[in-house]
């Protein structure tokens, strides 16, 4: 008894029963409490484990393995990785940090400074220009936020949201520059792909604040 009480998945139910009490004790709205339920559920599938705990006293070899293990989806999937060397991939694999979203979450709100860029493992995110207008929509293996950590400003040029539960790896600038400054052909193909994308997202942005005013200016005009 005192054994199966600590299986990972008691261990779950153990949480998602606290997790119940404290939703009903904050008296959370139950369209919020769907949302987190359904982010537990995906975060830990069932089952629990401290990863926290587990990975540092494992040697630097031994964790490197693993997380190249985890992400090698990841890294087949994502073409400006599989230009790169394998240390310096190995150096991105070992600073990424996962996040999970749920639909209609925001990940990057335009005009926001960025940090950082992600790396989209699972699921589907839409992007849209400042005011609305939507430019595309991304999926596994698709990468954003990049733009921001090139331009001098540093500032997000577009939205980007959810569609649905998605799983992405945040690359922090730091990282993300030290590894580019090794190689300059790979920043120069990324510079050109950030160009097109910025070039496009204001193209988009400008038609869509046209198409506002004449809507503004054909209301005015039967009003009057």
């Amino acid at each position: 008894m005192v054994l199966s009480s600590n299986t990972p998945s008691t261990k779950y139910e153990s949480i998602m029963s606290e997790l119940s009490e404290y939703m009903r004790h904050r008296q959370l709205p139950i369209a919020l409490q769907h949302r987190l339920v359904e982010y537990y559920a995906h975060r830990f599938r069932k089952t629990y484990f401290r990863e926290s705990a587990i990975l540092p006293i494992l040697s630097d070899r031994l964790q490197s393995e693993i997380k190249l293990h985890c992400y090698t989806a990841l890294v087949e999937s994502v073409s400006i990785l599989q230009d790169l060397p394998e240390n310096l991939v190995n150096l991105i694999v070992s600073h990424l940090k996962s996040e999970i979203y749920l639909p209609n979450d925001i990940i990057i709100k335009a005009g926001t400074d960025g940090d950082c860029m992600y790396f989209i493992a699972s699921g589907t995110v839409a992007v849209s220009t400042p005011t609305g207008r939507e430019v595309c929509h991304l999926q596994d293996g698709a990468y954003f936020g990049e733009v921001a950590l090139i331009k001098k400003d540093h500032k997000r040029i577009a939205n980007v949201v959810a569609i649905e539960i998605c799983k992405v790896y945040k690359l922090e600038s730091k990282i993300f520059k030290m590894c580019l400054a090794e190689q300059p052909d790979t920043f120069k193909k990324l510079e050109k792909i950030c160009q097109d994308r910025f070039n496009r997202t204001n193209f988009l942005e400008e038609l869509h604040k046209k198409h506002i005013l004449e809507k503004s200016l054909a209301r005015k005009h039967d009003t009057d």
